[in-house]
């Protein structure tokens, strides 16, 4: 599988280079057309209708290399996105009752068609002590949802079951990876889609 899409890493601590890890294994396994760090984001112009897929921390105001940051806003977003789809893999980017105006709903209403993001905490597994393919088939399960989503997936219930069956179809000594609530059981319930 091959995309034209962008794929951004901003990495700035230890969370963001366990997310940096995912993104490198979605590259392998998916060639971008364009890799942006944070180093190169704020120069980048050329994302009208293209695909996005965004690792890093994520919040209402927007997504950056550390909790807190905002180096691409709803704004930046909107304007390099331009009837084009995004997929932050980044905690709290969409609505909750406490939260109305999150990130994907004001970038889908700068003209971002179609958001994809998680309204809870998103983690990286942690697969330090897992040998090479230990780590592959947990990285691989982490990125169904985005895989699915870069071959035109949209619908929510559809991205979670994916999710939800790379989660299944791994070994169970791994699958207690993601029970612990280090990425996927947890987060599945909550991936949401905000579209035009």
């Amino acid at each position: 599988m091959t995309g034209d899409f962008v794929l951004v890493t901003l990495v700035g601590d230890d969370a963001t280079e366990a997310a940096a890890r995912l993104a490198e294994r979605l590259a392998e396994r998916a060639p971008p057309r364009v890799r942006l760090t944070k180093d190169d984001v704020t120069s980048f112009e050329d994302g009208i209708g293209r695909t996005a897929v965004i690792f890093g921390h994520g919040g209402p105001m927007g997504l950056g290399p550390t909790r807190g940051s905002a180096l691409l806003t709803a704004e930046w977003l909107a304007q390099r996105f331009t009837g084009g789809r995004v997929f932050a893999f980044a905690c709290a980017t969409l609505p909750v009752e406490d939260r109305p105006q999150s990130l994907g709903q004001r970038a889908v209403d700068g003209c971002v068609q179609e958001f994809v993001g998680f309204d809870g905490t998103v983690a990286s597994p942690n697969v330090a002590a897992l040998s090479p393919a230990q780590r592959e088939a947990v990285h691989d399960a982490a990125l169904a949802m985005v895989e699915a989503f870069l071959t035109g997936e949209g619908d929510e219930r559809s991205l979670e079951k994916v999710g939800r069956d790379a989660v299944d179809s791994i070994e169970d000594s791994l699958r207690n990876l993601f029970e612990l609530g280090t990425l996927l059981d947890r987060l599945h319930l909550r991936v949401a889609v905000t579209r035009k």
